[in-house]
């Protein structure tokens, strides 16, 4: 079995793409690696590990169903919080940005785009 967390993310992606692993299970590896160091390197303000694991599981149902996955199709991808995403605070680190966005940021759509294959 591949160790997920020594890829690279162009090795990640083609494993993904090959059939040797899924986006749900880089997702998930993800999300462990996260649970498990976060406490210390304090490295996320947020984690939405529900979404992340529907998206990878819509990744590998693309592919299941014959999609055309971009070049960097399932790799998991952390967003900074200086960026947009619907749903979310952007708080830039601060107590004192609270504001919860109501819509992405142009560079999440177009990111999700060239990562995923899929607008």
């Amino acid at each position: 079995m591949t160790q997920i967390d020594k890829l690279q993310m162009l090795p990640l992606a083609e494993a993904i793409r090959g059939g040797r692993l899924t986006a749900s299970l880089a997702a998930a590896d993800g999300l462990k690696r996260i649970a498990t160091h976060n406490e210390v390197l304090r490295a996320f303000i947020t984690v939405d590990s529900s979404s992340a694991l529907r998206r990878g599981g819509e990744l590998d149902a693309s592919m299941a169903a014959g999609g055309s996955p971009g070049r960097l199709h399932g790799v998991p991808l952390a967003v900074k919080d200086l960026i947009q995403m619907a749903g979310h605070a952007t708080s830039a680190g601060s107590t004192v940005y609270t504001d919860v966005a109501t819509e992405d940021a142009p560079v999440i759509a177009e990111i999700c785009r060239r990562l995923d294959g899929i607008a």
